[in-house]
Protein backbone atom coordinates (compact mmCIF):
# COMPACT_ATOMS: atom_id res chain seq x y z
CA UNK A 1 0.00 0.00 0.00
CA UNK A 2 1.50 3.50 -1.13
CA UNK A 3 0.52 6.50 0.70
CA UNK A 4 1.02 9.09 2.83
CA UNK A 5 0.65 10.00 6.68
CA UNK A 6 0.98 13.35 8.18
CA UNK A 7 0.82 13.87 11.90
CA UNK A 8 1.41 17.44 14.04
CA UNK A 9 1.52 17.65 17.36
CA UNK A 10 0.28 20.33 19.38
CA UNK A 11 0.65 20.96 22.38
CA UNK A 12 -1.82 22.72 24.63
CA UNK A 13 -1.03 24.26 27.94
CA UNK A 14 -2.95 25.58 30.75
CA UNK A 15 -1.96 28.83 32.15
CA UNK A 16 -0.39 28.20 35.60
CA UNK A 17 -2.16 30.64 38.35
CA UNK A 18 0.93 32.73 39.34
CA UNK A 19 1.70 31.64 42.91
CA UNK A 20 3.77 33.91 45.38
CA UNK A 21 6.38 31.68 47.37
CA UNK A 22 5.09 30.32 50.19
CA UNK A 23 6.21 26.66 51.73
CA UNK A 24 2.75 25.07 50.51
CA UNK A 25 2.51 23.48 47.13
CA UNK A 26 0.50 25.26 44.45
CA UNK A 27 -0.98 23.22 41.49
CA UNK A 28 0.55 21.62 38.61
CA UNK A 29 0.27 22.80 35.09
CA UNK A 30 -0.30 19.52 33.05
CA UNK A 31 0.53 20.13 29.42
CA UNK A 32 -2.50 18.17 27.24
CA UNK A 33 -1.12 16.67 24.09
CA UNK A 34 -3.75 16.72 21.12
CA UNK A 35 -2.51 15.05 17.35
CA UNK A 36 -4.45 16.06 14.39
CA UNK A 37 -3.42 14.35 11.75
CA UNK A 38 -3.90 13.16 8.16
CA UNK A 39 -3.39 10.20 6.22
CA UNK A 40 -3.76 9.41 2.27
CA UNK A 41 -3.58 6.00 0.82
CA UNK A 42 -3.71 4.05 -2.73
CA UNK A 43 -5.80 0.76 -2.04
CA UNK A 44 -4.73 -2.46 -3.19
CA UNK A 45 -6.03 -3.00 -7.02
CA UNK A 46 -7.14 0.56 -7.34
CA UNK A 47 -8.84 3.11 -4.97
CA UNK A 48 -8.01 5.44 -2.02
CA UNK A 49 -8.38 6.20 1.25
CA UNK A 50 -8.38 9.44 3.61
CA UNK A 51 -8.49 10.15 6.80
CA UNK A 52 -8.47 13.32 8.57
CA UNK A 53 -8.96 13.87 12.61
CA UNK A 54 -7.62 14.85 15.76
CA UNK A 55 -6.68 12.90 18.86
CA UNK A 56 -6.44 14.48 22.07
CA UNK A 57 -5.94 14.71 25.21
CA UNK A 58 -3.63 11.63 25.06
CA UNK A 59 -4.51 8.88 27.72
CA UNK A 60 -0.69 7.54 28.21
CA UNK A 61 -2.04 4.82 30.41
CA UNK A 62 -4.88 3.65 28.01
CA UNK A 63 -4.59 4.49 24.39
CA UNK A 64 -7.97 3.35 23.05
CA UNK A 65 -9.07 6.08 25.79
CA UNK A 66 -8.06 9.04 24.40
CA UNK A 67 -10.58 10.53 22.59
CA UNK A 68 -10.86 11.12 18.60
CA UNK A 69 -12.71 12.44 15.80
CA UNK A 70 -11.74 12.14 12.34
CA UNK A 71 -13.10 12.11 8.55
CA UNK A 72 -12.90 8.72 6.38
CA UNK A 73 -13.09 8.80 3.07
CA UNK A 74 -12.31 5.51 0.72
CA UNK A 75 -13.11 5.76 -3.01
CA UNK A 76 -13.15 2.93 -5.69
CA UNK A 77 -12.55 -0.02 -2.53
CA UNK A 78 -12.35 -3.22 -4.15
CA UNK A 79 -13.20 -5.22 -1.18
CA UNK A 80 -12.41 -9.01 -2.36
CA UNK A 81 -8.42 -7.38 -2.77
CA UNK A 82 -8.90 -5.10 0.21
CA UNK A 83 -6.93 -7.05 2.40
CA UNK A 84 -9.91 -6.40 5.21
CA UNK A 85 -12.08 -9.04 3.83
CA UNK A 86 -11.11 -12.89 3.91
CA UNK A 87 -11.10 -13.73 -0.03
CA UNK A 88 -12.63 -17.01 0.40
CA UNK A 89 -15.82 -15.56 1.80
CA UNK A 90 -16.86 -15.03 -1.80
CA UNK A 91 -17.43 -11.23 -0.51
CA UNK A 92 -16.59 -8.79 -3.81
CA UNK A 93 -17.34 -5.31 -4.82
CA UNK A 94 -16.41 -1.96 -5.31
CA UNK A 95 -17.13 0.28 -2.75
CA UNK A 96 -17.25 3.99 -1.74
CA UNK A 97 -17.22 4.95 1.80
CA UNK A 98 -17.86 8.46 3.56
CA UNK A 99 -18.20 8.81 7.27
CA UNK A 100 -17.09 10.12 10.35
CA UNK A 101 -16.10 8.52 13.65
CA UNK A 102 -16.22 10.31 17.39
CA UNK A 103 -15.24 9.11 20.76
CA UNK A 104 -14.79 10.57 24.40
CA UNK A 105 -12.63 7.76 25.27
CA UNK A 106 -15.77 6.31 26.98
CA UNK A 107 -18.46 5.88 24.18
CA UNK A 108 -17.45 5.98 20.67
CA UNK A 109 -19.97 6.65 17.46
CA UNK A 110 -20.04 6.33 13.93
CA UNK A 111 -22.09 7.43 11.00
CA UNK A 112 -21.50 6.69 7.28
CA UNK A 113 -22.81 6.04 4.03
CA UNK A 114 -21.51 3.12 2.24
CA UNK A 115 -22.15 2.52 -1.40
CA UNK A 116 -21.57 -0.61 -3.10
CA UNK A 117 -21.40 -1.49 -6.68
CA UNK A 118 -21.61 -4.80 -8.17
CA UNK A 119 -21.77 -6.35 -4.86
CA UNK A 120 -21.30 -10.02 -4.05
CA UNK A 121 -22.27 -11.87 -0.83
CA UNK A 122 -21.68 -15.45 -1.78
CA UNK A 123 -19.28 -17.56 -3.13
CA UNK A 124 -21.44 -18.97 -6.19
CA UNK A 125 -23.18 -15.99 -6.51
CA UNK A 126 -22.67 -13.18 -9.09
CA UNK A 127 -22.66 -9.41 -8.86
CA UNK A 128 -26.31 -7.70 -7.97
CA UNK A 129 -27.84 -6.18 -10.78
CA UNK A 130 -28.19 -3.15 -8.54
CA UNK A 131 -25.71 -0.50 -6.62
CA UNK A 132 -26.79 -0.75 -2.89
CA UNK A 133 -26.31 2.15 -1.00
CA UNK A 134 -26.11 1.60 3.13
CA UNK A 135 -26.89 4.39 5.86
CA UNK A 136 -25.66 3.65 9.22
CA UNK A 137 -25.07 4.98 12.75
CA UNK A 138 -23.44 2.57 15.36
CA UNK A 139 -22.85 3.91 19.25
CA UNK A 140 -20.51 1.69 20.87
CA UNK A 141 -19.50 1.60 24.75
CA UNK A 142 -15.88 1.12 24.65
CA UNK A 143 -15.87 -0.33 28.20
CA UNK A 144 -18.92 -2.75 27.40
CA UNK A 145 -17.95 -3.43 24.28
CA UNK A 146 -21.42 -2.95 23.10
CA UNK A 147 -23.68 -0.83 21.48
CA UNK A 148 -26.63 0.22 19.11
CA UNK A 149 -27.36 0.57 15.61
CA UNK A 150 -29.57 3.34 15.66
CA UNK A 151 -29.40 3.56 12.13
CA UNK A 152 -29.20 0.86 9.35
CA UNK A 153 -30.97 2.21 6.32
CA UNK A 154 -30.59 -0.74 3.52
CA UNK A 155 -30.98 0.66 -0.26
CA UNK A 156 -31.31 -1.60 -3.25
CA UNK A 157 -32.60 0.82 -6.13
CA UNK A 158 -35.89 1.90 -4.89
CA UNK A 159 -36.48 -0.95 -2.14
CA UNK A 160 -35.36 0.01 1.26
CA UNK A 161 -35.01 -1.41 4.64
CA UNK A 162 -34.32 -0.57 7.81
CA UNK A 163 -32.19 -2.75 10.23
CA UNK A 164 -32.05 -1.29 13.82
CA UNK A 165 -30.79 -3.19 17.17
CA UNK A 166 -28.43 -4.02 20.08
CA UNK A 167 -24.96 -5.89 20.02
CA UNK A 168 -22.59 -7.11 22.81
CA UNK A 169 -19.36 -8.13 21.73
CA UNK A 170 -17.42 -8.59 25.21
CA UNK A 171 -17.46 -12.08 25.42
CA UNK A 172 -16.33 -15.18 23.38
CA UNK A 173 -18.92 -14.87 20.71
CA UNK A 174 -20.95 -11.90 19.84
CA UNK A 175 -24.63 -11.88 20.65
CA UNK A 176 -26.97 -9.48 18.40
CA UNK A 177 -30.58 -8.98 18.39
CA UNK A 178 -31.93 -6.73 15.45
CA UNK A 179 -35.10 -6.04 13.69
CA UNK A 180 -34.89 -5.86 9.88
CA UNK A 181 -38.05 -3.88 8.92
CA UNK A 182 -39.21 -3.24 5.08
CA UNK A 183 -42.37 -2.22 3.46
CA UNK A 184 -43.50 -1.61 -0.20
CA UNK A 185 -40.07 -2.75 -1.71
CA UNK A 186 -40.47 -3.13 -5.28
CA UNK A 187 -39.89 -6.97 -6.67
CA UNK A 188 -37.86 -6.27 -8.96
CA UNK A 189 -35.46 -4.25 -7.11
CA UNK A 190 -35.13 -6.92 -4.57
CA UNK A 191 -34.74 -9.65 -7.36
CA UNK A 192 -31.52 -7.95 -8.32
CA UNK A 193 -30.56 -9.00 -5.67
CA UNK A 194 -30.65 -12.45 -5.48
CA UNK A 195 -27.39 -13.19 -7.61
CA UNK A 196 -25.70 -11.53 -5.35
CA UNK A 197 -26.81 -14.18 -2.74
CA UNK A 198 -26.26 -16.69 -4.78
CA UNK A 199 -30.00 -17.55 -5.89
CA UNK A 200 -31.03 -18.35 -9.14
CA UNK A 201 -35.15 -17.93 -9.70
CA UNK A 202 -36.59 -20.56 -12.24
CA UNK A 203 -38.87 -19.18 -14.38
CA UNK A 204 -42.01 -20.99 -16.40
CA UNK A 205 -42.50 -20.12 -20.10
CA UNK A 206 -45.79 -18.37 -18.76
CA UNK A 207 -44.23 -16.06 -16.40
CA UNK A 208 -41.58 -14.53 -18.75
CA UNK A 209 -44.07 -13.79 -21.42
CA UNK A 210 -46.21 -11.98 -18.30
CA UNK A 211 -42.93 -9.85 -17.93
Amino acid sequence: MNGRLTVIACWIVREAAHLRQSSHRGDRTFPHVFLPFKVSANLPSGGSLKLDGTAGPIDASNAAATPLQAKVTIQQMNLATSGFIDPASGISGIADFDGTVTSDGKDAKTSATVKVDKLQVAAKGSPAGNPVEVKYTVSHNLLKQAGTLSQGDIAMGKAVAHLTGVYDAHGATTSINMKLNGQGMPVDDLEAMLPALGVVLLRSRSSRAAR
